[in-house]
């Protein structure tokens, strides 16, 4: 925070015969003792002619300011508290933290600025936006504000072609999203739910009895049980890893049977699942891999994509997703051609050939309006993806260890669908941040096994599971948000556990 403090200043006079005479004024600053930093650079600011000057914070350098001459007025903004000074005299200085934003006026031609800085300069070291008065956790407006020209091109060019079922667009985002993952073959449909269950039926129709089992994460979304279960087979709880959230592969052995058919990796929250060690276990035993790809667009583990490693990734385009649509969509990647040809007849009601139905199967085709929305969004994926990695960096770098982040691995590339972090006191930190205009979010507050819904269904304690679901707090990382904005909350977040 901001602070103005005063520079010991001494009266100068001369020694000898006239040491009564005064000589004027001399005020001293000294490294690590007046100002509380190593000065390593120093600059003059003057001839502004009542130029704003600043309008940018930094994010190492601290700095102390002097008028030496003249007078200006300073507003500082460190995203909790705003201030306004008026320095006027050589014997006052300014200190400046990094996290305070602050802009000049009223420097005319008489007014000179001195500045002493911590750092040598460093254009990487300035961020530009100021704080805001209230931090959203997701905007889809301004999520999507940039590609709204070439949005309403496409819906004018689905519009006018007269087809708006199974078109172009479907098979130019197929095959559009099937090279983005370099691998499989992509199958628009309805919604990340039927991504799912298609995938599952697909199996059922091969062969895979009704009371085969599906091993699945214990903390996943319902949509992973709901799948399942709409499929007509039996979800298997297995408790995830409590330092990545997702499947515990070492628990995995243990839960399989011989109904076991299946097993549903879900890489949650945008990291990869530790697919090697499940991958040698389906192998092993049999079993089909089916990937819930729902949060992962774009993640990669040891290099490659996920959605690729089973025999299915199914995915959500869900308009909140990394990779969003403007409602409801979907997509499976199926690895080989047979699946590939189940699926395509599943979706459309069984059927190869208009009017003729070879399966019982339902409607969940990919909307052709959709579907160009997605071709044009899937251009800016990387670049989504790299912003949400630049604002998860900096909860990683500056955010305080009593809080429990996510931890990174060079095996994994996430892209971070959501920022999670653990507080035993997740309640009380939430409500903290809503009154300090942070709004969050919580993926999930209750386990499917404790679900309502779910009640008779799955049976069993999942301790891991309800830990992580009495504790999660997601965090502002959208697209819409900036580098400023999650700086304050890193802020506003140490604060709390300073009052702890």
């Amino acid at each position: 925070m901001a602070k103005l403090i005063k520079i010991r200043t001494y009266t100068t006079k001369r020694t000898g015969e006239a040491a009564d005479v005064a000589r004027g004024y001399l005020s001293i600053l000294e490294n690590n003792k007046d100002i509380p930093f190593e000065v390593k650079r120093v600059f003059y600011i003057y001839g502004s002619n009542h130029v704003e000057r600043g309008g940018h914070r930094h994010i190492k350098t601290r700095q102390a300011l002097i008028c030496t001459s003249g007078s200006y007025s300073i507003y500082t903004n460190n995203g909790v508290k705003k201030e306004t000074y008026v320095l006027s005299s050589p014997d006052d200085c300014l200190l400046l933290e990094p996290a305070d934003w602050h802009t000049m006026v009223g420097l005319d031609e008489t007014s000179v600025l001195l500045v002493l800085s911590s750092e040598l300069y460093n254009l990487q070291d300035y961020i530009d936006d100021e704080y805001p008065d209230f931090i959203e956790y997701e905007n889809l407006y301004k999520v999507n504000k940039e590609f709204m020209n070439d949005y309403k091109a496409k819906f004018d060019e689905v519009l006018n072609s007269g087809y708006f079922v199974l078109g172009n667009n479907v098979k130019n985002f197929e095959q559009e999203f099937q090279n983005y993952l370099q691998s499989g073959k992509c199958l628009g449909v309805a919604n990340g739910l039927d991504a799912l269950t298609l995938s599952l039926l697909a199996l059922k129709n091969l062969d895979m009895p009704a009371d085969s089992e599906v091993i699945v994460p214990s903390n996943t979304y319902i949509a992973t049980i709901l799948a399942i279960l709409n499929a007509g087979l039996k979800p298997v709880l297995v408790e995830p890893d409590i330092t990545t959230y997702n499947i515990d592969p070492t628990k995995i052995a243990e839960k399989i049977t011989k109904k076991t058919k299946a097993i549903m990796p879900v890489h949650l929250y945008g990291k990869s699942c530790d697919m090697t060690p499940i991958l040698k276990i389906a192998n092993d035993n049999g079993l089909v891999v089916i990937e819930d790809c729902a949060q992962s667009h774009g993640a990669m583990y040891k290099g490659v994509k996920t959605g690729t490693f089973g025999d299915f990734g199914a995915f959500s385009f869900y308009p909140t997703k990394n990779l969003g649509a403007l409602g409801d969509a979907g997509a499976v990647i199926c690895k080989n051609y047979m699946y590939y040809d189940k699926v395509m007849a599943l979706r459309n009601y069984g059927s190869f050939k208009k009017y003729y139905n070879d399966y019982v199967g339902i409607n969940s085709r990919l909307d052709e309006v959709q579907a160009g929305f997605l071709s044009v969004k899937l251009k800016s994926l990387d670049k989504i993806n790299a912003h949400k990695r630049k604002l998860a960096d900096i909860y990683n770098k500056n955010l305080s260890d009593k809080f429990i982040k996510p931890i990174v691995d060079d095996d994994y590339f996430d892209v971070y669908h959501i920022y999670a972090i653990r507080h035993e006191r997740r309640d009380e930190l939430k409500k903290y941040l809503l009154d300090n205009g942070i709004k969050t979010d919580i993926h999930y507050p209750l386990p499917p096994h404790k679900q309502k819904a779910m009640q008779g269904i799955l049976t069993g304690d999942y301790p891991i599971a309800e830990k992580i679901h009495e504790t999660i707090l997601s965090l502002p990382i959208s697209y819409s948000n900036t580098e400023a904005e999650i700086y304050k909350v890193v802020e506003v977040m140490n604060k709390f556990e300073a009052l702890a």
